[in-house]
């Protein structure tokens, strides 16, 4: 997982994302296309201040792990990382 997270940003390295100070994305899932998406967010947006996931029902096991895998990429700004179930 990692290795394609890296290769993705290698080759989207010229890409930065100065202008998006926060994301709301709606049905997210714990998917790793989703969750390769947030990471790359998260790696190219100097100014981001929030994430916000809505998730549908999942179990606190599963958002805690979510929460883990996200807390753990690098980040190219302070972001405070919200998700709600709904």
């Amino acid at each position: 997982m990692l290795e394609k997270c890296s290769v993705m940003f290698e080759e989207y390295s010229y890409v930065w994302l100065e202008h998006l100070n926060e994301l709301e994305i709606e049905d997210f899932s714990n998917f790793e296309p989703e969750l390769e998406f947030v990471k790359f967010i998260l790696a190219r947006s100097p100014n981001l201040k929030k994430v916000i996931l809505l998730t549908r029902k999942v179990d606190k096991n599963e958002e805690s792990e979510m929460l883990k895998i996200l807390l753990r990429v690098p980040r190219a700004s302070p972001v405070e990382i919200i998700v709600v179930s709904y």
